[in-house]
């Protein structure tokens, strides 16, 4: 399901997020590559790298390949919570990775975000979040089940995700307007 709608997912993000000012995104846990794809396909200008675990960063490659962007991007093997994450990023992004895993590990991976990124450069967190107006019954069930199976996590609030990001040492924090808000929202800040 994650692969499948991966694209979909990146669509709206993109829809909400501007990346005509970054020039290398590092999108953590990113899978297969989707969002890293779609990222520079709207923005020529972009290069990209996705970090996940060495046989996900295969996938990833195997795509950059057969989408003809290997010029542009790259996928590296490696734990996220293990090691510094690859430095020259401008942008980093956690598209639906966060309400994966509980708080503790959170922070790890938002402070490690945030030493890797220069000053002034931009975290994107994009995921399913707690309390959208309007379908608070049937969101937090839904994903209140999904992460009850995962065995970690929880969805979180527009406002806890703020507090987090902001005590990783970022500022500058705002919400940014997708139009399917039940599927994704996303919170950007300033290192």
């Amino acid at each position: 399901m994650m692969v499948s709608s991966q694209t979909f997912i990146a669509e709206h993000v993109l829809d909400a997020v501007s990346l005509k000012k970054q020039k290398h995104l590092l999108d953590v846990a990113g899978g297969e590559g989707a969002f890293a794809c779609s990222a520079l396909r709207r923005n020529s200008h972009l290069k990209a790298t996705v970090l996940d675990l060495p046989e996900v960063a295969d996938l990833a490659n195997n795509r950059f390949e057969r989408e003809g962007l290997t010029e542009r991007a790259n996928a590296v093997g490696g734990n996220m919570f293990e090691s510094d994450l690859p430095s020259a990023p401008d942008v980093v992004s956690f598209i639906r990775v966060l309400h994966d895993h509980d708080d503790d590990r959170i922070k790890v991976l938002l402070s490690s975000a945030y030493k890797t990124l220069p000053k002034g450069g931009r975290l994107i967190v994009a995921e399913p979040m707690a309390g959208t107006r309007g379908s608070e019954a049937i969101g937090d069930a839904y994903f209140g089940m999904y992460l009850w199976a995962m065995g970690s996590g929880r969805a979180r609030t527009v406002e806890e995700l703020t507090e987090m990001i902001c005590e990783a040492g970022f500022s500058k924090c705002e919400e940014l307007r997708t139009s399917m808000p039940l599927l994704v929202r996303v919170v950007s800040a300033i290192a």
